[in-house]
């Protein structure tokens, strides 16, 4: 009989792909030399379809059904299955050789941003951009809108709030954050040229490192990069 171990197994699994996926993430936009982008990429997106594999596999889905039921799981449970089921079923409606695009383009899209932003050069960036938004726009009809596209990039970050909601909120931010910015630039400015100055990376390494060990960092747990 599959359990809540099963299931629990099964996300550890999936886990472990993300977690792979955020640490070559982490090195794309820290570490990593220039001419590795384009491998890069494609590695990320591997790993990306793997994990919609994983996270979208007809067992999993059936294992996640038969838990909704299960009425001896805790609270806590329930809840973590529940929300696994609503994420199940959203990543259903994604196809994996999209999901290995939009991990490409987005590796790419940033590697270019790096470039053009160095070289203040905004055209050699627009076009990733423009590929990005049209995948964005893609994506908003694989998971499905009632009035707005953009209700449904929302509704991954915000369930269930839509444009109409969030265009009443911002113009009543608006209405007080114009005359607030005004207010701002034309008080008297204060010094901040500490924040100009130039700061030695050797030292500044030095400096973070000493207040997380201050902060009992365990440095054979984690780093600091600068």
């Amino acid at each position: 009989m599959q359990t809540y171990q099963d299931y629990a197994t099964h996300l550890n699994k999936i886990a472990d792909v993300s977690n792979s996926i955020a640490l070559l993430n982490w090195d794309q936009e820290v570490m990593m030399p220039p001419k590795g982008a384009e491998k890069r990429a494609q590695q990320i997106a591997t790993l990306s379809g793997i994990h919609h594999e994983l996270s979208t596999e007809n067992a999993f889905g059936v294992l996640l059904q038969k838990l909704q039921n299960d009425h001896q799981l805790s609270d806590n449970q329930k809840r973590n299955v529940f929300e696994s089921l609503v994420e199940y079923n959203r990543n259903k409606k994604y196809t994996t050789e999209f999901v290995q695009e939009m991990s490409r383009a987005i590796s790419q899209a940033f590697n270019a941003w790096n470039k053009a932003k160095n070289e203040n050069n905004f055209n050699f960036f627009a076009p990733f951009l423009d590929k990005l938004v049209a995948l964005k726009r893609q994506e908003c009809e694989l998971l499905g809108y009632e009035n707005h596209p953009y209700d449904a990039l929302i509704d991954l970050y915000e369930p269930k709030t839509t444009v109409k909601e969030l265009d009443v909120l911002f113009k009543d931010v608006r209405n007080q954050l114009v005359d607030f910015v005004k207010e701002i630039a034309n008080s008297p400015q204060h010094e901040d040229i500490l924040m100009k100055q130039y700061y030695p990376k050797e030292k500044q390494l030095a400096y973070t490192e000493s207040i997380l060990t201050n902060m009992g960092y365990d440095f054979e747990a984690g780093r600091q990069d600068i």
